[in-house]
């Protein structure tokens, strides 16, 4: 997660998709209003790792 670092009114959650021998090949990313980020993080970052772990499913490289 990144939060203020470009610019102070957005922050930034990602989650990395890797393949079969564990090296990452993209990453998913949401971008989110600061204001809003202490109320949602931990269901956010659920979510986005959610995402990237089905990507690897339907890629193949992880088990469902």
């Amino acid at each position: 997660m990144q939060a203020g670092e470009s610019d102070f009114s957005v922050a930034c959650i990602a989650a990395t998709v890797c393949d079969t021998n564990g090296a990452c090949q993209i990453t998913v990313s949401i971008v989110v209003p600061f204001s809003k980020l202490e109320q949602t993080t931990p269901d956010l970052r659920q979510l986005v790792q959610l995402s990237a772990e089905n990507i690897e499913t339907r890629l193949g490289w992880r088990k469902p």
